[in-house]
């Protein structure tokens, strides 16, 4: 119980340094976020009133929606690193930075998406398979149902936490993909209570008010108005994470500061090499012929 009072109390020191920071130039964020979220709007918006698209406008469903997951996220990374550096950023002038490093954070995506979903698509597979072979009796099977989804939500929950810091130390820390994933791995692991609760903590004042407005809104529907929600949700979902960001990413954003500076002192990019498992070298291989744009912190 200590050990989570103390995390608890380290997430909320992150937390408000990273919404002073933000509120102190509170018309940028939001003028940024209004940006961002808006391709995610139109591309849920399109996907209602074109259901069977081309592939011209399939192409441009991908553009909008990559415009809002990847660059939104970058932008609101760069704005909050110049900013807690006590430096001016304009949207203009982030957007153009994040565009620097899409290669360098889809990268450090893919190897964070590949250890979140396969455990994850395992324990959804193996509640499928558990109601279709051994189903349950009576009201069991739905009480099972609802620990299955503990179970998996749990599990989610912790994987993204243990990941979480990977585009950080991507982008911020200008570490190669999978060397940032293994260092997001290593420090979260040795502060999960302190990584998790900061998570929670920020994302919530967003993300339960977004949540309940959602339910509110679907049990209103009729049943061909949800058919539509449900079509427009993946997008309205990463609209809704968008929103979230300015909160989420400057207290995340303290977090990796902490722990990279006690962590990279004394150390070299040679000694990072050094840390890396023998199985994740050819996957640094990989990528060490592309173009370096270098630090921007």
């Amino acid at each position: 119980m200590g050990t989570l009072s103390a995390a608890a109390v380290t997430a909320k020191r992150y937390f408000a340094a990273g919404f002073s920071l933000v509120s102190r130039r509170r018309g940028t964020y939001v003028l940024l976020t209004v940006l961002y979220v808006t391709p995610a709007l139109l591309a849920a918006l399109l996907t209602v009133l074109i259901q069977e698209p081309n592939v011209w406008q399939q192409a441009l469903l991908y553009l909008l929606r990559s415009i809002t997951v990847v660059l939104g996220t970058l932008a609101v990374m760069v704005m909050v690193s110049f900013h807690a550096h006590g430096q001016d950023m304009s949207i203009a002038h982030a957007s153009r930075l994040g565009v620097y490093w899409i290669f360098r954070y889809l990268w450090t995506n893919a190897h964070t998406s590949l250890i979140f979903w396969v455990p994850t698509t395992i324990l959804i597979s193996l509640h499928a398979r558990q109601a279709e072979v051994f189903p349950l009796a009576g009201a069991f099977q739905p009480l099972a149902d609802g620990i299955w989804w503990l179970v998996i939500g749990a599990a989610a929950l912790a994987i993204h936490t243990r990941t979480m810091l990977a585009p950080f130390y991507a982008v911020h820390g200008n570490m190669p993909g999978t060397l940032a994933t293994i260092e997001s791995w290593r420090s979260s692991g040795r502060s999960f209570w302190t990584c998790l609760s900061t998570l929670v903590l920020a994302s919530a004042p967003v993300a339960i008010p977004l949540g309940i407005a959602g339910g509110s809104l679907f049990l209103a529907l009729t049943s061909a108005q949800r058919a539509l929600f449900l079509l427009a949700l993946p997008d309205l979902t990463w609209a809704a994470i968008q929103l979230i960001r300015p909160l989420l990413i400057p207290a995340v954003y303290g977090l990796y500061k902490d722990f990279w500076e006690k962590e990279a002192a004394g150390r070299t990019a040679g000694d990072l090499l050094a840390t890396a498992p023998n199985l994740a070298r050819p996957l640094l291989a990989l990528t060490r012929p592309l173009p370096h744009f270098g630090r921007w912190e």
